[in-house]
């Protein structure tokens, strides 16, 4: 496998456990049916502060180099977000 693509796969797996950390947190819901993640309107901040004690607890060393990366993936995730399952709000728009 190429530098190149290690490295998207590595960013990724980041975006990934980002995205996580922010459904733990509230921030993020994620629609099994639609297979999306959408926003809950809760704070990022709680994301953060999840986060960082997950990193001071040394459970995310491994994947992020420092807070201030892990920090940026979270909010990379929520901002990629809608505000709501599109999917969900076609459905209940149709009944």
């Amino acid at each position: 496998m190429g530098q190149a693509k290690h490295e998207m796969m590595k960013a990724d797996e980041k975006r990934d456990l980002a995205s996580d950390i922010a459904t733990r947190a509230g921030v993020l819901d994620y629609c099994e049916r639609h297979v999306v993640y959408y926003q809950t309107g809760a704070d990022v901040e709680d994301a953060y502060k999840l986060g960082n004690s997950m990193y001071s607890k040394g459970e995310l060393n491994e994947m992020f180099e420092d807070r201030r990366e892990m920090t940026d993936f979270i909010k990379e995730a929520v901002g990629s977000c809608a505000d709501e399952c599109y999917g969900c709000t076609e459905s209940r728009d149709d009944d």
